[in-house]
């Protein structure tokens, strides 16, 4: 690290959720100081979230993949993207069918790191703008849509961070074609309510909102939409491919969970009628 990074580093004291979120999944290492503090916080006292984190990286994955592969979308847009995390989102979505890929994040520093690090990938795209104002974020999709192709967005890591997701959901879903699809994680309180409390708290101290929903609050940000098969279930129970997320996983140095493991976090993928 160069010293005037280190000094940056440093000088950020304000920790926030996506770079929080990058420590949790790939070690923090583009993260400040204060974002690893918090992250390793979350580790030390509330492991189980973390393994949530990365069951929800590995369901974002598949579904990507089957929406590109199965039902040909060709712009994949992931809201609040947080920093590239290997494997990266625009590489299975361009792999599993040539899709073009979005990323859409309100933080200055993850959007300047993620483009550079995207500079010399045509089929991807990043724009500076916040959720919880949409219009920005539905003109940036509009620009790269193609009448009659459907669209993916994708909340992983996100909604648990906004206080009405659906809101957003449904503003942004006003600008999708028809036919669009929604990937949505979100952590739940329904299981490892202390484990949970304690990240919240964790959260809170250091300045930001955090808020696990159970079941049936996560199912009400999807209103309106039809669910895809197998609906709303945890993360690492919808359409599991062992051997695909070994792999991923093995680029991260993570342990898949078991089956009857319980996970934190929900996972559901939807279709705008």
């Amino acid at each position: 690290m160069s010293r005037s990074r280190s000094r940056r580093v440093s000088a950020v004291r304000q920790a926030q959720s996506g770079r929080v979120h990058d420590v949790l999944i790939s070690a923090g290492k583009d993260s400040y100081t204060v974002d690893l503090a918090v992250g390793k916080k979350l580790i030390m006292q509330a492991n189980a979230y973390q393994a949530a984190a990365q069951s929800a990286r590995l369901f974002l994955l598949r579904a990507v993949r089957s929406l590109v592969v199965e039902e040909r979308v060709g712009l994949v847009v992931e809201l609040g993207s947080g920093y590239p995390c290997e494997p990266n989102v625009h590489a299975v979505a361009d792999a599993a069918g040539g899709a073009r890929t979005l990323y859409i994040d309100n933080n200055a520093t993850v959007s300047t790191h993620g483009r550079a690090l995207l500079l010399d990938t045509a089929r991807v795209h990043f724009t500076q703008a916040d959720l919880t104002d949409p219009d920005p974020v539905v003109a940036a999709i509009a620009e790269l849509s193609e009448p009659g192709v459907p669209v993916c967005i994708c909340l992983s890591a996100v909604a648990e961070f906004l206080p009405d997701p659906a809101t957003v959901v449904k503003a942004i879903s006003t600008g999708l074609p028809q036919g669009s699809y929604a990937v949505l994680s979100h952590v739940t309180s329904d299981v490892h309510r202390t484990v949970l409390s304690r990240a919240t708290k964790i959260y809170r101290e250091h300045g930001i909102g955090f808020h696990p929903r159970t079941r049936p609050e996560i199912a009400e940000i999807l209103s309106g939409w039809d669910l895809l098969s197998p609906g709303l279930v945890p993360a690492h129970h919808w359409r599991p491919d062992p051997a695909t997320d070994r792999a991923h996983a093995a680029a991260q140095r993570w342990m898949l969970p078991e089956p009857e493991t319980e996970i934190c976090c929900y996972g559901a993928v939807a279709k705008l009628p």
